[in-house]
């Protein structure tokens, strides 16, 4: 019993610096949880969550009737997950949603908060489709939560610096203040943007110490995973544009896609 944590390749770590951060970054955001639930308490058999770094989403889904299996590509975030379901019979893997590979097949395959969006290579993009298509069941499910193109995303160049929150954080003992800030470098034509996050982290003697890491991101509109979607063997279900079930629109701030497998 317990987590097991399953490295087969070497990955450079991509939030080595700021995973102690992660869970303080979204304390309290469980807006998608019950969602995935009802989703997933439909199905039997083993769902998997690709980018599922401290084990948020899984840590909602250990008292369904499934088996659990996660993959993330930074080990200090699954690290963290280890120790969050510590007392729960699962594994988790280092490895890229590309190239990731198990004998068994899912009844579920969730990428959760943007997961996708991590990738900034259409041409990855398909073949991680195609990797979903080969591990899931015949009547299997992919679910897919983006953010949506809003006009902000139009706007090119670089973006003013935003603070966004500032809370207290825990750490052996020593009680910490933590700001995050963001900063970003639109590229529309590109779909693509550059992201900074900084955490500057004050002790109660008042030393600053900033650690930061910086990432892309992609924008996807509906149509374009669409047609990566039949490329790869799958169709769009349902599309949402909350975790309410509402209507997918302009305005909506999330995209939320149901994939079917039996075509």
């Amino acid at each position: 019993m317990g987590v097991t944590i399953i490295t087969n390749s070497f990955l450079k770590d991509p939030f080595a610096d700021i995973a102690q951060f992660y869970d303080l970054d979204l304390d309290g955001y469980v807006d998608d949880l019950f969602f995935y639930r009802q989703f997933v308490q439909d199905y039997s058999g083993s769902v998997l969550e690709l980018g599922c770094g401290t084990g948020r989403v899984l840590e909602a889904l250990i008292d369904l009737d499934v088996n659990l299996v996660g993959i993330d590509n930074s080990v200090s975030m699954l690290e963290i997950a280890k120790n969050r379901l510590a007392n729960i019979d699962l594994e988790l893997h280092l490895a890229e949603f590309k190239n990731f590979r198990f004998k068994e097949k899912f009844s579920v395959i969730l990428i959760p908060l943007g997961g996708l969006q991590h990738v900034v290579d259409i041409e990855d993009v398909v073949l991680i489709f195609k990797n979903i298509k080969q591990h899931l069941n015949k009547n299997g499910r992919l679910i897919i939560d983006i953010e949506s193109t809003n006009p902000e995303l139009s706007v090119a160049g670089i973006q003013p610096v935003l603070e966004h929150w500032t809370r207290e954080y825990v750490k052996n003992d020593l009680t910490y203040q933590v700001t995050k800030w963001v900063s970003v470098v639109n590229d529309p034509v590109h779909s693509l943007r550059d992201v900074t996050w900084h955490f500057d982290t004050q002790e109660a003697s008042g030393y600053l110490r900033r650690m930061s890491t910086q990432f892309e991101l992609r924008s996807f509109s509906f149509s374009e995973l669409s047609l990566v979607a039949q490329m790869a063997g799958l169709k769009i279900e349902n599309v949402w544009g909350d975790y309410d079930y509402g209507v997918f629109c302009e305005e909506s701030e999330r995209m939320i896609l149901v994939f079917s497998n039996d075509i």
